[in-house]
C-alpha cells in the first residue's frame, strides 16, 4: 500500500517532469515567436521598399500593384501566425507558473480536492502540448511556402535598382502561367519565329550548366516550381539548379493552353505512326510535315526544345540520357495521355524521332 510520503514523492516527480517539459516548450515557442516577428518586420520592410518613389520609377503600375498586394497579403498572414503564437506562448507561460506553484505545495497533506486539482492541471498541460505541437507545424509550413518570395523579391528589386533591367520595357514583365504563346510573344514585342525570353534563358542555362546526369528525369521540388512559374519574367535563372530549370521548362510547355501540339495533330501523328505497312523513313517525313502545320510560334518552340534534347543525347555518357530516355520524359508533356494512354508506346517513338531529328529535320 502506498504511503502518504510515497504519494507526495510521486506527485512531486509528476510535476517536476511537467515543469521540465513546459520550460523546454516555452523556450522553443519564444524562439519561434521571435522568428515570426522578424519575418513580419522583413515583409513590412519589403512592402515599404516597393512603395518607395524609386521603385515606382522603375516598375510599372500594374506590376507594382501586384507586388504590393502580395507583400500585403503575406504581412497579414505573418500577423495571423504571430497572434496564434502569442496565444500559445501566453498559455504555456501561465501553465508553467501555475504548475511550478502547485509543485511547491505538494509537500503539504494531500486531500481529494488537491488530487482533483492536480488532474485538472494535468489535463490542461496535455492540451497545451497539443497546441504547441500544432503551432510550429503551422509556422514551418508558412515559411517553406513563402521564403523564396522574400529572397527573390529583394533580388528582383536590387537588380532593377542597379540598372540591369532599366533598358527593358515594363511591358516585358509579363505573365507566363497558362498563357498562349502568341500572347506572351506579343507582350514581349517578339515575332512568332522567336520563343519567350524566359524560355530562351532557361534553355541557355541548361545548355551551359545542365548537361548533367539525369537531366529532365530528375525533378525540382513541386512547391518551388509552382512558385517560380508565377514569376517567370522576373526570375534570375542563373540561381536555379539544372533539375529546377528542366522542371520549369516541362511545366511551362505542359501548361500551354491547347498544348504545344494541338490534339488533332497529336491524333494524326499517332495514326501515321500506326501505319506499319509504310516504311519508317516515309512515316518520319510525314511526322515532320505534320509538325510544320503547327502555328509558327508553337513550331519554333518545339524545334528549340528538340534541338536541346538532341544535344543532351549526344552527351549521354555524362547525362545517362539517350533519345529513348528523353522521349519518356517528354511524351507526357507533349501528348495528352488521358486520350492516348493506350498509345503510349507509339507516342514515345514519335517523340524519340523528333529528338533525333532535332537539328536535321526541323
Amino acid at each position: 500500500m502506498t504511503t502518504s510520503s510515497e504519494k507526495i514523492e510521486e506527485e512531486k516527480s509528476y510535476f517536476d517532469k511537467r515543469i521540465g517539459f513546459l520550460k523546454e516548450e516555452q523556450t522553443i515557442l519564444t524562439s519561434i515567436f521571435k522568428s515570426m516577428k522578424d519575418l513580419g518586420e522583413h515583409f513590412q520592410s519589403l512592402q515599404e521598399l516597393f512603395m518607395s518613389d524609386e521603385a515606382m520609377s522603375i516598375i510599372d503600375d500594374a506590376q507594382l500593384s501586384e507586388v504590393i498586394t502580395r507583400t500585403g497579403f503575406l504581412s497579414g498572414e505573418v500577423l495571423s501566425c504571430q497572434t496564434k503564437q502569442k496565444y500559445y506562448l501566453d498559455e504555456v507561460t501561465t501553465l508553467y507558473n501555475d504548475v511550478k506553484k502547485a509543485s511547491k505545495e505538494v509537500g503539504k497533506t494531500l486531500n481529494s480536492e488537491d488530487t482533483e486539482k492536480i488532474e485538472i492541471k494535468s489535463t490542461s498541460i496535455f492540451k497545451a502540448k497539443n497546441n504547441i505541437q500544432l503551432s510550429p507545424q503551422l509556422v514551418l509550413s508558412f515559411l517553406d511556402t513563402y521564403k523564396h518570395f522574400c529572397i527573390d523579391g529583394h533580388d528582383f528589386y536590387e537588380r532593377k535598382k542597379e540598372g540591369e533591367w532599366r533598358k527593358v520595357s515594363v511591358k516585358d514583365i509579363v505573365l507566363y502561367r497558362n498563357q498562349p504563346l502568341q500572347e506572351i510573344l506579343k507582350n514581349e514585342n517578339r515575332s512568332s519565329n522567336c520563343i519567350p525570353i524566359a524560355i530562351e534563358q532557361i534553355i541557355k542555362e541548361i545548355k551551359e550548366r545542365g548537361i548533367v546526369q539525369g537531366i529532365f528525369r530528375e525533378c525540382g521540388k513541386v512547391s518551388e516550381i509552382e512558385e517560380i512559374i508565377n514569376r517567370m519574367s522576373v526570375t534570375n535563372f542563373k540561381l536555379l539548379e539544372p533539375k529546377e530549370l528542366s522542371s520549369l521548362l516541362k511545366r511551362f510547355v505542359r501548361d500551354i493552353p491547347g498544348g504545344l501540339i494541338d490534339i488533332e495533330i497529336q491524333n494524326s501523328l499517332i495514326e501515321i505512326w500506326g501505319m506499319k505497312d509504310i516504311q519508317k523513313s516515309t512515316r518520319v517525313k510525314q511526322v515532320f510535315m505534320l509538325l510544320k502545320s503547327l502555328p509558327e510560334e508553337n513550331y519554333t518552340l518545339l524545334h528549340k526544345i528538340m534541338e536541346l534534347n538532341f544535344d543532351i543525347q549526344l552527351e549521354q555518357k555524362t547525362t545517362l540520357m539517350n533519345a529513348t530516355n528523353l522521349s519518356i520524359c517528354w511524351t507526357p508533356v507533349l501528348f495528352d495521355m488521358t486520350t492516348f494512354l493506350l498509345k503510349m508506346k507509339e507516342a514515345n517513338e514519335i517523340v524519340e524521332v523528333m529528338i533525333l531529328g532535332g537539328k536535321q529535320m526541323f
